[in-house]
């Protein structure tokens, strides 16, 4: 009689181990806080928590595993979209900077772009190989300057700005 009650206890404890409902508010929370990139001792100090419960969740909880898992996807693909939006309106601001009569704006523009086309090189010859006719065609001989209102020192550095934008694009790679 004893065993049976024992093993049926036993059973009881067992069930409510593996049917555990969701997770806590602090386990969802501390998940939040770990995928925004805040350490596990920060977070066990904002959820006032012992920074080994965390660490047991992490190790311990397949559900808590799963949900950080997944909010790291979510955030991952929030922060991806966040960077192409971003990135499409820094473009946009370069492009009018290279659309002005002020050489400061147009000098810190193509600047900015040599920077990026250094930092991505792939990107800039997956561009010149997809427009490279248009490129040709309608921009040869767009650009006018009027090089009497700009100083010698201002002559010098475009002239190696554009020295350096030709190279870069005649480069093979």
């Amino acid at each position: 009689m004893l065993l049976t009650l024992m093993s049926f206890i036993h059973s009881v404890c067992e069930y409510i181990r593996i049917m555990k409902p969701a997770l806590t508010n602090k386990q969802k929370r501390a998940a939040h806080l770990l995928v925004t990139g805040l350490s596990v001792n920060q977070v066990s100090k904002l959820i006032y928590l012992k920074p080994h419960a965390i660490w047991k969740w992490k190790r311990e909880i397949p559900k808590f595993q799963k949900y950080l898992n997944r909010l790291n996807t979510e955030y991952d693909l929030y922060i991806d979209q966040l960077q192409k939006s971003l990135l499409k309106k820094a473009f946009k601001s370069l492009r009018r900077m290279l659309d002005s009569h002020d050489t400061d704006s147009v000098q810190f523009a193509i600047e900015s772009l040599l920077k990026i086309n250094r930092r991505y090189p792939e990107t800039m010859s997956r561009v010149l190989n997809e427009h490279k006719g248009s490129i040709d065609n309608i921009h040869k001989g767009e650009v006018e300057l009027n090089t009497k209102i700009i100083t010698k020192d201002e002559k010098r550095k475009l002239k190696d700005l554009l020295i350096e934008t030709r190279d870069l694009i005649s480069s093979p790679n």
